[in-house]
């Protein structure tokens, strides 16, 4: 099974990112749990390789299940400069 999420928004900032997700958490992931883990590997650039396991429960639509997802990332300080500049 492939399931694609798309949450249509640009936030910034642990408050919109919190503000983003605290309505679904109220609802159909409130009985959910979240596993995460990240290697680190090298200084001043980061490549994040997450792989995540979602348990969700009763409260969701289509019944308790688990959904696994991979995020690969680079992470560089060019990026946090943008970032940090609004870009």
């Amino acid at each position: 099974m492939k399931a694609t999420v798309s949450l249509r928004a640009l936030v910034r900032g642990v408050d919109e990112i919190i503000a983003l997700h605290a309505p679904i958490h109220e609802t159909i992931y409130r009985d959910s749990t979240l596993e995460n883990e990240v290697v680190a590997i090298g200084d001043g650039v980061a490549v994040a390789h997450s792989w995540s396991r979602l348990t969700v429960g009763a409260g969701h639509p289509a019944g308790p299940h688990s959904v696994d997802t991979l995020i690969q990332a680079v992470l560089t300080p060019l990026g946090r400069q943008m970032a940090d500049q609004g870009a």
